[in-house]
């Protein structure tokens, strides 16, 4: 089965003017300014630190709707929105309260010796594992606060510092601060969430080609594009294919609990009585059976079959009952990397399966899901990682 991807960041909403943000930063504790916090526009490129008086500011900011994030250790995030017009604003005080300490299980004695095995694990799946990925590295792992429960089989992590990742092959270093990480095996789900600055990497010219080249290579095909083309009215001209695909439950195939059930129970009887093995294979030939029944409808869709305008202005809604099946026209990919279902007679374009797990999945100008959890995503998309994540103000140049 193939996982379940979510990814929950908090994003801007639409683009066109630049200006300034300013405002200061405050201790709730003794109203005394913090110096050296960190401001942000999450998923963005904009961000700075306090001074010693407390005040900030946030340069080049282009017009739209952000989530402005401060953060500094020993303090509880802080999460504000702000909507940017054509002139610069002033969000005046910005209070930070500190944690409350919590008495945490010392464990005496060696350290958890499987560590590096959940690190890897986590690695394998908030970074990825293409060629991208290869070329990323984690810098401070020490604060990854990770756990792995066996009875659960779930792995979780998350950070109370920025989690800084080297990514060489985009040329970002890559601030993300964890708010939860999870890792479902039984259920074969991943989700993670948190606040993100990325700041560009000083290079060689050689460098910043190279880099300008994969961030295009990234976003071409990619959900931001796909969904900034249903702006500009130009899917087809920029490569992408729409069609229907309808998952139906296999009626033939028996309730999971009663396939294991009946295995279990042959298996267990076929060393006292061989007869047993004909029982066993009908139902092993069972649990082979696909879960559910999917097809295509080779008819393209039109960008109203699936999109609804909203009463916000720059802001769209995708809306379907069934699948979306998205094809990037543009770029192949071997079948074997497919992961979602692939008629034979079908192209090797690089495809991507969207779930609406809500009735609308907003989004925006910038090509951004408002609550990402909205969709779901099997194949090209869902195998994004950070290694491929792009601030939302990134403009392609060719």
């Amino acid at each position: 089965m193939k996982a379940l991807v979510f990814f929950l960041l908090f994003l801007p909403v639409c683009a066109s003017a630049q200006t300034v943000i300013t405002g200061k930063v405050i201790n709730t504790a003794d109203n005394k300014p913090v110096s050296y916090a960190s401001v942000f526009l999450s998923n963005t490129v904009v961000g700075t630190r306090s001074n010693d008086d407390g005040s900030f500011t946030l340069q080049n900011v282009k017009r739209g709707q952000y989530d402005l994030v401060v953060s500094f250790i020993g303090f509880e995030t802080h999460h504000q929105t702000v909507t940017i017009s054509n002139a610069s604003i002033a969000v005046g005080d910005i209070t930070i309260t500190p944690k409350v300490n919590e008495l945490k299980e010392v464990h005496i004695g060696a350290p958890d010796p499987n560590r590096a095995r959940w690190l890897e694990m986590f690695k394998h799946d908030f970074i990825g594992t293409s060629v991208n990925a290869q070329q990323c590295k984690i810098t401070n792992p020490d604060v990854i606060d990770i756990a792995f429960d066996k009875q659960t089989a779930m792995l979780t992590a998350s950070t109370d510092d920025f989690l800084i990742i080297e990514n060489k092959a985009l040329g970002y270093k890559v601030h993300y601060q964890v708010s939860k990480f999870v890792r479902d095996n039984n259920r074969h789900f991943l989700y993670y969430e948190g606040s993100v600055l990325f700041e560009n990497m000083d290079g060689s010219p050689s460098e910043q080609r190279r880099w300008a080249k994969n961030r295009l290579n990234v976003y071409l095909g990619s959900d931001m594009h796909f969904l900034r083309s249903i702006f500009d009215n130009q899917l087809e001209q920029e490569g992408f294919k729409v069609l229907k695909l309808i998952r139906k439950t296999n009626t033939v195939r028996p309730p999971e609990e009663l396939i294991r059930t009946k295995l279990r129970m042959f298996g267990l009887g076929i060393a006292d009585n061989p007869k047993l093995k004909d029982s066993v294979d009908y139902w092993s030939g069972k649990a082979q059976l696909p879960r559910v029944i999917e097809y295509l409808v080779t008819t393209p869709l039109n960008t109203n079959d699936f999109v609804e305008h909203t009463d916000v202005k720059d802001m769209l809604a995708l809306s379907y009952t069934d699948y979306l099946y998205v094809m990037y026209t543009k770029k192949h990919t071997k079948l074997g990397d497919v992961h979602v279902y692939h008629p034979t007679d079908m192209p090797d374009y690089a495809t991507t399966v969207v779930a609406l797990n809500q009735k609308y999945a907003v989004f925006d100008r910038n090509g951004i899901f408002i609550n990402p959890s909205s969709t779901t995503y099997e194949g090209a998309w869902g195998q994004n990682a950070v290694a491929e994540l792009l601030p939302v103000d990134y403009m392609p140049v060719p």
